[in-house]
């Protein structure tokens, strides 16, 4: 293998998120959320026992990066005075034995309560697995980018459905916002997310 060739294969290497799913108790999770503290890495979610520590890559936190600031620019273009951008925030519920960290995650109206938007982005695994906790959760709607587009997956009495577009921020051009958030560069993909309207 030439150079070229292992610096190409050492770069793609630090491409892929790492996932592990290990047995675990909700005691053990909340142990390992303890010993991480703030740091927001790895990231870890916990349902019927199976505790799952991802490390996500450079290109999975790039697109979840470009897609949190484009939403929370849309949300203050609203003058949605509620609107909180909360990252990857611990949601958890001791009662149901569950808890997730989405990729950004927004609550939307005044006062605390369930979050109203997750988003996930898929890179090298799937994100169905953890609907069920965010249903658990009392998130109201779910958004799972995968290469390039995104399904919008809005809370239902006993699991979520796939929906044309979003419920929580009905007048969004998700289509846009997944081609700008392909920008790769800040500037880009948020010159043309403001362009968008004129």
């Amino acid at each position: 293998m030439g150079e070229a060739a292992r610096v190409r294969a050492a770069d793609e290497a630090q491409d892929h998120e790492h996932v592990v799913q290990l047995p675990a108790s909700w005691a053990d999770y909340l142990r390992l959320l303890a010993q991480r503290g703030e740091a927001g890495r790895p990231r870890l979610s916990f349902a019927a026992g199976v505790l799952e520590v991802m490390s996500p890559s450079e290109g999975h936190e790039g697109v979840a990066e470009l897609l949190g600031l484009l939403v929370a620019v849309y949300c203050a273009e609203l003058g949605l005075e509620g609107a909180r951008a909360l990252g990857s925030v611990t949601m958890k519920s001791a009662r149901k034995r569950k808890g997730a960290e989405a990729d950004k995650t927004f609550a939307l109206r005044a006062g605390r309560g369930p979050a109203d938007l997750a988003i996930e982005v898929v890179w090298t695994r799937d994100a169905r697995d953890k609907l069920p906790i965010y249903h658990a959760l009392g998130v109201r709607e779910v958004w799972v980018w995968r290469a390039g587009a995104i399904a919008v997956h809005v809370r239902g009495e006993r699991a979520y459905r796939v929906a044309a577009r979003s419920r929580v921020l009905p007048g969004i051009d998700l289509a846009l916002l997944c081609s700008c958030a392909a920008e790769g560069s800040l500037t880009r993909a948020l010159a043309r997310w403001r362009r968008r309207g004129g």
